[in-house]
């Protein structure tokens, strides 16, 4: 993967003013170029699917989750597990078809399938002798 065609925009991520920041991470993660898309596998353990948002707009991805505490009331002697969630955008500067976008979500991995637009798929060019 090139470094120009995806970069990551720390700077973009911000987080409902409602919810206390204090304990979202940017989530872990590999993006890799296939001939006909982007696959970006993203690390968000403890949220529940519809606790995951993902956003395409303007070349910017955004990949959001909440993760929720247990409600039970409890007396704990060391507690590390909070609330808080992930939040990361990237860049993306490949065209991308959002409307084909698709994204499965397995124990804790979010896989986004990103297809590129039939005009940025890469194609080798015959050479011909006259």
């Amino acid at each position: 993967m090139t470094s120009h065609k995806v970069d990551a925009r720390p700077e973009e991520t911000s987080v409902a003013e409602n919810l206390d920041t204090r304990n979202w991470v940017a989530p872990l993660v590999d993006i890799t170029e296939g001939f006909d898309e982007l696959r970006v596998v993203a690390s968000v353990p403890g949220a529940l699917h519809e606790d995951i948002d993902v956003t395409f707009e303007k070349g910017v991805l955004r990949i959001k989750a909440q993760v929720r505490s247990s409600e039970e009331k409890r007396s704990y002697l060391l507690r590390e597990f909070e609330p808080g969630g992930y939040d990361r955008s990237f860049r993306i500067h490949e065209s991308i078809d959002a409307s084909k976008i698709e994204a499965e979500y397995t124990n804790g991995v979010l896989t986004l399938h990103l297809p590129k637009q039939d005009a940025a798929r890469s194609r080798s060019i015959p050479v011909l002798m006259k």
